[in-house]
Formats: structure tokens, sequence, C-alpha cells
């Protein structure tokens, strides 16, 4: 029912840009995609459907018109209940949808109901499985206490190999840019932490500004991922202070544009100083599963920003 939605909202385009700045400033989402687009989702998913030949049941159930089937009108009352849903299970509009499914199907709505509210537990338990427990919260009848799955364990022979890797790269000539790199791949790889950033401080020392960067969902932070020096802005919690950390997101944190778990989930964090200021810093996380780091990767983290440190320290002695 919503694959024009869909395929719109995947692509980076000035519209989708637009668009959801004017979503969030509560203008009227059809109005919004009238003045944005010219056209709205609706119709756009009525275009696909017939451009990419998703046979005549689809074509129906997204027709504008009424349905031509008892299963086309159906599939349409079970995505409206999926959208009361969001409202809880009872309410008037609710109520009177289950009735009329009921005819249809020849069932008591009770029994509807409680078949829906069991199949929402189900697509909540197979959201964790898929690794985003955050889903949990946004069914119907979701209490918010989301279930977080455990981090993965360290390898640590691969932690060992790169920590020594990284051992004999200072006892040579060190070179700050290899350092850096093995580090990532330490955190990323050997840690097991799924996203991981390095930070470093730009021309006019304000902000810190992404560097370098590992794992998926991350071709976005090119763009955004940048924190202020002075604390100050929507990152500005995740400035590292004195050592390395678990960062635990406070309960209201804003979503960023580029990035929906940014700031919102639990992370590591740590610094790289130069005579005592902040010259950089590194970031990581487990991305959309929300996991948060236990003490064995922190000390792990730590580990390894020691060595970009002792680097840093002994190239700015030279």
């Amino acid at each position: 029912m919503n694959i024009g939605e869909l395929a719109f909202w995947s692509c980076d385009t000035e519209q989708a840009g637009e668009l959801a700045q004017r979503l969030r400033a509560d203008e009227d989402p059809v109005e919004a995609q009238k003045a944005v687009l010219h056209t709205t989702f609706p119709e756009i998913t009525r275009g696909l459907a017939e451009a990419w030949a998703l046979g005549p049941f689809i074509r129906d159930v997204v027709s504008a018109s009424r349905p031509n089937s008892p299963a086309s009108s159906l599939a349409r009352r079970a995505v409206t209940m999926a959208e009361l849903a969001e409202e809880g299970w009872r309410t008037p509009e609710m109520d009177r949808l289950m009735e009329a499914m009921g005819r249809e199907l020849d069932e008591n709505p009770a029994t509807i109901r409680d078949q829906a509210r069991l199949n929402a537990g189900e697509a909540g338990k197979v959201a964790v499985s898929l690794g985003i427990p955050q889903v949990q919260a946004l069914l119907p009848g979701g209490s918010g206490d989301i279930e977080v799955p455990a981090p993965p364990a360290i390898d640590a022979d691969l932690q060992l190999r790169i920590l020594r890797e990284l051992a004999q790269s200072l006892t040579e000539k060190p070179d700050l840019n290899t350092v850096f790199q093995l580090v990532l791949e330490g955190l990323h790889r050997g840690i097991g932490l799924t996203r991981v950033a390095l930070l470093m401080s730009d021309r006019d020392g304000r902000r810190l500004v992404l560097r370098k960067c590992v794992g998926p969902q991350t071709e976005s932070w090119r763009d955004g991922f940048q924190i202020n020096r002075d604390g100050s802005g929507s990152l500005g919690q995740l400035l590292p202070h004195g050592t390395c950390s678990i960062y635990q997101p406070p309960r209201h944190t804003t979503e960023q544009d580029f990035d929906p778990w940014l700031g919102r989930v639990p992370a590591l964090t740590g610094p790289l100083l130069a005579n005592g200021r902040v010259l950089g810093m590194f970031y990581a996380d487990f991305g959309a599963t929300g996991s948060k780091p236990t003490d064995e990767h922190l000390q792990a983290f730590n580990h390894f920003l020691q060595h970009a440190q002792l680097c840093l320290t002994l190239l700015s002695s030279q």
C-alpha cells in the first residue's frame, strides 16, 4: 500500500529534504506532498504498481476506486487496522472496523481483534531477531520497554593480532594515518563494534569533524557527523570528557536527519589529546540494535585508543 512513499524516501533527493522539513513543521502531509511533488504518495504507488507490473490484485488494492473483490477489500481493511492500531486496540474507530471485518469474514470481531494482537506480538519477536528491536515500541500495545540484544563477543585472537601490529608500527617510524586506520579496524573487527568513527579538529578549531569511519550505515556520516568543541548542538553530549567512557543517551534525544541512531543509542567515546586539549576523538556504537557496550568493550576500546594517543604524543614531541 505504501510502495510509493517507500520508494520516495529511499532516494536522497532535494525534494526529500524539502518534504521532510515541511513535515517536521507539522504541515498537512497531503498538502506538503502536493506542494513539493505535485502529486501524492498514493498516486505514486498506483503508478509504480502499473510500471512494475505488480499484478491485478495489487493494482486493485491500491486503486482509487472501490475494490473489485472481497480479498482486495479485506487487504485495505487490514492496512486501515494497522494504522488505527497506533492509537490502541480499543477505540471507537477500531471497534467499527472490527465489526465490518467480522461481517466480511463471518467471524466474531473479538476473535479478529485477539488474533491481530497476537500477530503484533509475533512481529515484535521478528523485529528483535532481525536486529531492529526499536520496532517493538512502535507496535500496537508496545510499552516502550525494548528487548535489546546482547552485544557480540570480542574476538580476542583478532584483537591481539591488531594490537601487535600497532605495537610494531610504534617501534618503527610511526605514521599517524596508518595507526589510526589500524585502531579503527581493531575497534570494528577485533572488538566487534558495528560502527566506528574518528573525528579530528577542523581548521578553525571550533568543531570535531569526521575523518575516517568504518561499518554499515556510516555513509551519511561524511556529510553530517560533526561535534561542536564547546559541547553545544544536538551532538554535543557525545564530546568525551577526559577519559574513555560509555555514553548512555538521555531519555529524550533529537533524531539526526542523516542518521536515526547517532546520539540515541549507547556508544563508546574517547578523546585524543594534545597538550591536554582535545584534538580529536573516537566514537563507536552497535547501530540499529541499540546494544549497550559492556565494561569489557570499554576496556578494549581504551586499550586501542592508548596506542593512538601514544603515536600522537610521539609525533608531537619530534
